[in-house]
């Protein structure tokens, strides 16, 4: 008895992850400093985003992707990474500026079999480090001496001055009427006051300067070729999927 060929427990296809059709795009973002510190680690990370569609391509028929951080005037390390778009894994690049300035034609390059897709711009602009310190220490050590040398008594203070310098009497009195003067405007002003709360001010605004500001980059989306997955190539097709000929159907007998 002939009957026809049939397959009732046959797995069907999940409608979410088809292979890839030529022309897929995939797209490339890089979060990177704009201003890395001079002679410190910075980390520049490549990711790649999958299109969201209703039909998601299969990410193993797209293969890798291979970027490399350009930036002349830095060390980068490393030379090149790989994106694994099965995993959608993402690759960091750490940056050390060599000099101060702007680095020149800082850019990402998106490789696919030794083929360049695009270069993707990353302007950034190595600074100095950060004087905040500097300011602070000023602002501790400037007050506290000129509130010494306000509050002092000016007899003293000149008296003291011509013992122990080469201070004829007319040098001395002028210390003296010197030192009464800068008391009287540290009363009047707060001298001492207006400048720890500057150099505080301008410890507080560099230290604000110095901090590494992030910025990302999206890249236009890149239309990729699909090709069979790596885990496929190679390996023979399997007897049940190969097709069978209508005229053999009718061959089939229980």
């Amino acid at each position: 008895m002939n009957t026809p060929l049939s397959s009732p427990h046959s797995t069907p296809l999940p409608s979410g992850s088809l292979a890839a059709p030529d022309g897929s795009a995939v797209r490339v973002r890089v979060d990177y400093p704009v201003n890395p510190t001079f002679q410190r680690v910075a980390a520049v990370v490549v990711h790649v985003d999958l299109p969201q569609s209703t039909v998601t391509p299969l990410p193993s028929s797209l293969g890798a992707l291979t970027v490399r951080l350009t930036a002349p005037g830095c060390q980068v390390v490393p030379d090149v990474a790989t994106l694994d778009l099965t995993r959608l894994s993402a690759a960091t690049f750490h940056l050390t500026p060599l000099a101060e300035g702007p680095l020149l034609d800082a850019g990402v390059e998106v490789l696919r079999n030794g083929q360049l897709l695009q270069r993707v711009g990353v302007p950034m602009h190595s600074t100095a480090r950060g004087g905040w310190h500097k300011f602070l220490w000023a602002a501790l050590a400037l007050p506290l001496a000129w509130w010494w040398l306000t509050g002092a008594d000016a007899a003293q203070l000149g008296d003291a001055a011509a013992s122990r310098l080469p201070l004829g009497p007319s040098a001395a009195s002028a210390m003296h009427r010197a030192a009464d003067a800068l008391a009287n405007v540290e009363r009047s002003f707060r001298i001492g006051f207006l400048l720890a709360a500057v150099l505080l001010g301008s410890a507080g605004l560099s230290f604000l300067a110095a901090r590494v500001r992030r910025r990302t980059t999206y890249a236009a989306p890149v239309a990729l070729a699909a090709g069979m997955p790596q885990s496929s190539r190679g390996r023979p097709v399997p007897a049940y999927l190969t097709p069978v000929p209508p005229e053999e159907l009718n061959q089939v007998q229980l």
